[in-house]
């Protein structure tokens, strides 16, 4: 529509995606675009023959956040990825933590990078509710080596959710190509500098809901992944994404736990290819992959 056309927002976001496509190395997309479908996707495309599912923060209803053991449970069920909200400590380290502070999930008190390495990784990371005086007490913050070594020998992948502690980017891409999993790995993050040391990087987009399916196309020639909650997202949406070769990834947790399983289905009902979920037994489960 014209009046989609004259949104400023657009030719930002173009000039952003300029900027990135040329550092990123995408595959070649063999898909032909079909946009009247973009405006009327009857019916939805059919999402990916095999869900993928992204563990949000690993499996934290079965172990503490953060530590290695939510990501251990989260593979065990058979997810494609983890995903790891990574912060950085005073001395440079990169750490699994979601929290700018320690404070809620630890026996600390204080921001994430007024601590060194050595100083984070001596806190109690199971002292809190429902994880405290447990099996998994005491537990240690998660180091992303250790994430990534666990990864790459499971075979899984990595989501990569950046947080605000972390100051350069490029050692952080650097650690995950060193360890063979730039290629099984998304970067949550439009920071070209990601793409000056990987240009193979796979980032996901946050869709919001007012970019027209269009531009979701366009955004698709460098994004590979496309996340963001599950109500922004339309069949018309992501048939554009799938055109422009991306897969679509909503999450499936905004609307409570005990919404997850339907969330999945709505989602796949309108062409995605997977979700991100706080519950990684019952939407495995639901995906029709059960883990032994």
């Amino acid at each position: 529509p014209a009046i989609a056309q004259e949104d400023p927002r657009i030719e930002q976001v173009r000039a952003h995606l300029d900027l990135l496509d040329d550092l990123a190395v995408r595959p070649p997309c063999g898909q032909l675009p079909e946009p009247e479908r973009w405006q009327s996707a009857v019916p939805p495309d059919v999402g990916s023959a095999d869900p993928v599912i992204s563990a949000h923060r690993g499996a934290l209803t079965l172990a503490p956040e953060n530590t290695l053991w939510s990501y251990v449970y989260a593979f065990a069920y058979g997810v494609d990825l983890v995903e790891v909200d990574v912060q950085q400590t005073k001395d440079g380290r990169f750490v699994a933590m979601h929290d700018s502070t320690v404070d809620r999930t630890t026996n600390g008190t204080g921001a994430v990078n007024s601590f060194t390495y050595a100083e984070l990784r001596a806190l109690n990371a199971a002292d809190y509710e429902p994880w405290k005086g447990t099996e998994f007490d005491p537990a240690r913050v998660a180091s992303v080596e250790e994430v990534l070594r666990l990864a790459a020998r499971v075979g899984g992948g990595f989501e990569l959710d950046i947080k605000g502690s972390v100051t350069d980017e490029q050692p952080l891409a650097a650690l995950v190509e060193r360890y063979g999993l730039i290629e099984e790995s998304i970067f949550n993050s439009a920071d070209p500098r990601i793409l000056v040391v990987a240009p193979d990087a796979n980032l996901i987009y946050n869709r919001d809901d007012w970019e027209p399916p269009f531009l979701m196309y366009e955004i698709a020639r460098v994004f590979a992944v496309f996340g963001s909650r599950l109500d922004e997202y339309s069949p018309e949406s992501i048939a554009a994404v799938h055109d422009g070769c991306g897969i679509v990834m909503p999450h499936a947790y905004d609307a409570g736990p005990e919404n997850e399983v339907a969330q999945f289905h709505q989602a796949r009902a309108i062409g995605a290819d997977g979700v991100q979920t706080n519950q990684p037994a019952a939407n495995i489960a639901a995906a029709g992959m059960p883990a032994a």
